[in-house]
């Protein structure tokens, strides 16, 4: 009913990972990791609570039937587009896990860290809250496409430069690698 709002809506998202990085960022002693699980498990138990606080939804939307779920599986390009996304979540989570050890490795301090985190969300929010006009002009699979270039170069970059400075100018990219894909997929 609202084509186009979903990047707006999602922005919230960003917004709090944004707060939540930088603040963790700064609080948490990369040399003292002992309160790591508590940085986590208290945001999982605010989340957990406020599930319970959620109105409950009415009926179930309706499932697709089979015929039509097998038609679509045995569709080669549908089949190429799951491979395509799930590659590219694979690679985000790779990164996930790994980019703020990359960061320490290179000498790096928890307030850069969160300051890097909440660059490439920055670069996210900006161009969800933007969205609507740019997948109107353009089709998803052009823009799949370029998400998946800025993607490739990300990664390359990420994987050869070693200069903190570098590193954060090379987070925006995080716009396209995650953001463009994800809603091209969506």
């Amino acid at each position: 009913r609202h084509h186009g709002e979903y990047g707006r809506m999602r922005l919230f998202g960003s917004l709090g990972f944004l707060a939540a990085a930088l603040a963790v960022g700064r609080a948490l002693d990369v040399t003292a990791p002992a309160a790591l699980p508590a940085a986590i498990a208290v945001p999982l138990g605010l989340a957990f609570v406020a599930s319970l606080l959620l109105p409950a939804r009415a009926a179930a939307p309706p499932r697709p039937v089979a015929g039509p779920a097998r038609a679509l599986l045995a569709a080669p390009d549908f089949r190429l587009f799951l491979l395509i996304a799930v590659l590219s979540q694979a690679a985000h989570a790779s990164y996930d896990l790994c980019a703020t050890l990359h960061l320490y490795d290179l000498g790096a301090t928890g307030s850069f860290a969160g300051a890097f985190w909440a660059l490439g969300v920055v670069a996210e929010v900006v161009l969800m809250f933007g969205a609507g006009p740019v997948f109107a002009r353009a089709p998803a699979r052009r823009l799949l496409a370029v998400g998946l270039a800025g993607a490739t170069v990300r990664w390359i970059a990420m994987a050869t430069v070693t200069s903190l400075p570098a590193l954060m100018a090379l987070q925006p990219l995080h716009a396209l690698s995650f953001d463009l894909v994800w809603l091209a997929c969506l």
